[in-house]
């Protein structure tokens, strides 16, 4: 089987295997996107996640929003591309049109309950929070470091209920 793909043309390795190898052999290995947009001025809070376990061969995502106290969700699941680009989980899509700088998201529901299509701008560099270390006497529980950046989400984002235009500063 064939682990190269395009990001292995760079050198970014952390390991002496293809990129989409990871190191860690630990199954609960996982890399996550997380973002978060809100809008006072309309009401609505909503949120971001994909997580990528490729030691499991798995990818799933949840995109959420809380509208006027209700609260719309839509989650997928399903194996890993292993290529890992495009960033597609069922009907739901990122793509890094910058890396650290813009990005978008979309989802296309398609019972039509809720969907979105929005863009992430930047208005901060990235900054990588302290490393976060759990043990449990001489066993590692968890070992992470992730980063958080400002910026501002415009798009629009549609629920059965509402259609609404976003423009939100927020944390990703």
């Amino acid at each position: 089987m064939n682990y190269i793909t395009p990001f292995d043309d760079y050198p970014i390795h952390q390991a002496i295997e293809p990129i989409t190898i990871p190191g860690p052999t630990d199954r609960n290995f996982y890399d996550r996107y997380f973002f978060n947009g809100m809008d006072p001025v309309n009401e609505y809070i909503f949120e971001i996640g994909i997580g990528l376990y490729p030691n499991r061969h798995v990818i799933d995502a949840h995109f959420s929003i809380s509208y006027k106290g209700k609260q719309y969700s839509f989650h997928a699941s399903q194996r890993l591309n292993q290529s890992r680009v495009p960033i597609n989980i069922g009907p739901m899509c990122l793509s890094i049109d910058e890396p650290m700088n813009e990005l978008t998201f979309s989802l296309k529901d398609p019972d039509n309950k809720l969907n979105c299509n929005l863009k992430f701008s930047a208005n901060s560099v990235a900054h990588q929070e302290p490393r976060s270390l759990m043990m449990e006497g001489t066993r590692t529980i968890m070992n992470t470091i992730r980063f958080t950046q400002l910026g501002k989400w415009t798009g629009e984002i549609s629920t059965e209920v509402r259609n609404t235009e976003s423009s939100s500063n927020i944390w990703h």
